[in-house]
């Protein structure tokens, strides 16, 4: 079984991944994911609160890996279009397991991956999340229980 990441994002972008089932990592991220996700992991979505207007401070997707990475060669992010040069230039295919809407702060206090439960963004910066950690298992379980509870879509198979 994968492993399972945590993904931060613009909610803005988080439509455009919806939409063509497609994930790209900043080219200039230290933690380059594009050497650690591999095919068969998961991610979990987190909606940055910065610049969001309905979603931010949610956990709303769940996703498989279908694809080994690949070099996007054309703008296709909403911040991308608008600069008009690639940002995140490594791109893979997901699939959507789940899509659900969790804020963050009803399940924080069960998350054990975050250990400054009031200064909690500090393990939501960078790609991906968790400073470049998977996800312990215990959180999966967590966020997994919460996914289904707060989610019309009441099957996942992982």
């Amino acid at each position: 079984m994968g492993r399972w990441w945590l993904i931060p994002v613009s909610e803005e972008n988080w439509y455009k991944i919806k939409t063509l089932n497609l994930y790209g990592a900043p080219s200039l991220s230290p933690r380059q994911p594009w050497k650690k996700i591999k095919k068969k992991d998961f991610m979990i979505f987190y909606i940055k609160k910065r610049d969001s207007k309905d979603l931010g401070g949610m956990l709303t997707g769940l996703y498989k890996v279908i694809s080994e990475w690949f070099l996007g060669t054309e703008p296709i992010w909403p911040d991308e279009v608008r600069a008009s040069k690639i940002i995140y230039m490594w791109r893979v295919k997901i699939n959507k397991v789940m899509l659900s809407k969790v804020f963050l702060d009803d399940i924080l206090h069960s998350l054990s991956f975050i250990k400054d439960k009031t200064n909690y963004s500090f393990y939501l910066m960078g790609t991906p999340a968790n400073l470049g950690r998977p996800l312990p298992q215990h959180d999966v379980k967590v966020i997994l229980k919460a996914f289904k509870s707060y989610s019309d879509e009441q099957r996942i198979s992982v």
